[in-house]
């Protein structure tokens, strides 16, 4: 049973351990049962022999990170929508290749810079959701990086990229799943999606622009 001190009971416990469980049989499956990846392309490109849905996933889950998951609604929450106008210029932006517009040395600085910011960018992610499971959990921040880190290694070592993009694909299905649980659970706790709207019109969190 869940109570104050530990908001987590058994039940959750065990859904939260089946996860880890479940993304190290998917490393197992696609490094043993499979015949293991014995050439670099089925280690590096999955032999280049996947479905376009779980790749899809895969790219989804890969952008949708702890930050995303737990700072936008927090974002939104305390500052309103203006958030979504970062959403909107995805729409609008036109990127162009640096080295044609700018030459092989910009190409190499931005390569170089965008190593430099997904090295800290990765360690803020598995930052990020071990403090809140240790909130919930009273386990020991270190204790959970070093848990998750481990199966991470191990499931991309034993199963390569069909390991990754087959985890990542359930890790998607998860996400979104517990979005609309969440959407849904929120609707019937009001009875009525209008009344949310006014509620967050009222606290200004609607606004785009401001």
């Amino acid at each position: 049973m869940a109570n104050a001190a530990n908001p987590m009971g058994v039940v959750d416990f065990i859904v939260f351990v089946a996860m880890l469980l479940i993304t190290v049989c998917i490393g197992l499956y696609h490094g043993l049962y499979k015949g293991g990846q014995t050439t670099t392309s089925q280690f590096l490109l999955a032999n280049r022999n996947v479905f376009s849905l779980p790749v899809a996933l895969t790219i989804l889950a890969s952008f949708t990170s702890p930050v995303t998951l737990l700072g936008v609604p927090a974002e939104v929450y305390i500052n309103g929508a203006e958030y979504m106008s970062v959403v909107l210029q995805d729409f609008i932006m036109l990127p162009t290749y640096l080295q044609r517009r700018f030459g092989y040395p910009m190409r190499c600085f931005g390569s170089i810079m965008f190593i430099c910011q997904n090295v800290l960018y990765t360690a803020i992610v598995t930052f990020t959701p071990a403090l809140a499971i240790e909130a919930i959990t009273g386990v020991n921040m270190e204790v959970l990086i070093l848990i998750t880190g481990i199966v991470c290694t191990f499931y991309t070592t034993i199963g390569g990229l069909s390991a990754v993009i087959w985890t990542d694909a359930f890790m998607a299905i998860i996400i979104l799943g517990t979005i609309v649980i969440v959407i849904v659970t929120g609707i019937s706790a009001t009875g009525d999606l209008g009344y949310i709207w006014e509620v967050n019109k009222m606290a200004n969190r609607t606004d785009l622009f401001q």
